[in-house]
């Protein structure tokens, strides 16, 4: 059940009377930290929870296994109070909350009710402590990069370092400051991951690569670029896969006795549509970096200069090279060509960006 009603924590000094608050709500009190509560107690604060949208496939998972006898895992909830009844933050256990919300509301559900009594485990803590349990109790599922990002700011503005964000959650510190990292970049580059229209190791690859201010820029060229890429290639696929089904027509009578190449040609063209998402989001990136000098050709450059140091002799009139080998002179042609090629690659890319 989820509310946008005001919320105070209970405090130390109330929690005595916890009990007898419970008890007069139908509450069963097993031990001080574990209590049966109904679900209708329960309290989900929107926007609190540490993953931007919960795993709906997840979620349908538990729906199946509670519905076949399973039974759920204990809540992690804090005490709280609002507007003046005792309720239950949900911590730990979102997905499980949800689970049963809509087992609730099937009405071929007889399994559970908003008066069903679940198990919890009872918190106490302040904001920076709700934090780290919600983050430690997500680790059976994978969190996003952006996710991370965001809880672990939000336990940067509760005072908490990295070192001590490290600490307590097991992360590294890298892994920490590189999530942090993430959230440099601007709010359209932020809702192109949310989007899952880039990956938040790409967008950390653009900002690290560009900077904030262009890693937008880039992002949409290559999406852009991407999708141009993906609609040639859909084209071609189409065109390849009406002239095989002509062919396949024609030869029909021979290919019927061979026991399962239809299926075959199937699973062939599946994989070869998935390797070429994968080439085309490959040749994309790499047709949107900008070019420098490799080390090898800088090598190379220094060894031509070196060569022709020492074949100079002086002269009157200024200094003349002599003896220079076809080979040499051949390489001494091929910097300019490639430092030119690379200039006009990088500037072509920088006004694809600044159409953006």
């Amino acid at each position: 059940m989820t509310t946008t009603s005001a919320i105070t924590f209970t405090k130390a000094a109330k929690e005595r009377t916890l009990s007898n608050t419970l008890k007069e709500q139908g509450i069963n009190c097993s031990r001080n930290d574990s209590l049966r509560i109904p679900f209708s107690s329960l309290y989900v604060k929107e926007g609190w929870n540490i993953r931007s949208k919960l795993d709906m496939a997840h979620v349908a998972k538990l729906v199946k296994a509670f519905s076949n006898g399973t039974k759920p895992s204990d809540f992690v909830v804090q005490p709280c109070e609002i507007n003046g009844q005792t309720r239950f933050l949900v911590i730990g256990g979102h997905h499980t909350h949800k689970a049963v919300e809509i087992l609730i509301n099937d009405p071929k559900n007889i399994k559970f009710t908003n008066e069903t009594l679940f198990d919890v485990e009872l918190f106490h803590g302040e904001e920076r402590n709700r934090l780290v349990k919600a983050y430690n109790a997500n680790q059976g599922l994978q969190t996003s990069l952006l996710d991370k990002a965001r809880t672990f700011q939000r336990m940067r503005l509760e005072g908490m370092t990295n070192k001590e964000i490290s600490d307590e959650t097991g992360e590294r510190p890298s892994v920490i400051s590189n999530a942090l990292f993430i959230l440099s970049g601007d709010a359209k580059l932020i809702e192109l991951i949310e989007e899952d229209k880039i990956s938040g190791t790409r967008a950390m690859q653009l900002l690290r690569e560009h900077g904030a201010e262009k890693a937008t820029a880039f992002a949409m060229l290559e999406l852009k670029m991407y999708d141009q890429s993906q609609t040639q290639t859909q084209n071609e696929e189409a065109q390849q896969h009406a002239h095989n089904s002509t062919q396949t027509k024609q030869q029909s009578v021979i290919e019927n006795s061979v026991s399962g190449e239809a299926t075959a040609i199937t699973n062939s063209t599946n994989e070869d549509l998935g390797t070429t998402a994968v080439a085309a989001k490959k040749t994309t990136k790499n047709a949107l970096k900008t070019k420098k000098l490799t080390e090898k050709q800088i090598d190379e450059l220094l060894s031509v200069v070196a060569f022709l140091s020492e074949r100079v002799t002086e002269t009157e009139d200024g200094v003349n090279i002599n003896d220079i080998p076809k080979a040499i002179a051949e390489k001494m042609t091929k910097p300019s060509e490639l430092s030119a090629s690379i200039k006009t690659h990088n500037a072509n890319i920088t006004k694809l960006t600044e159409s953006i």
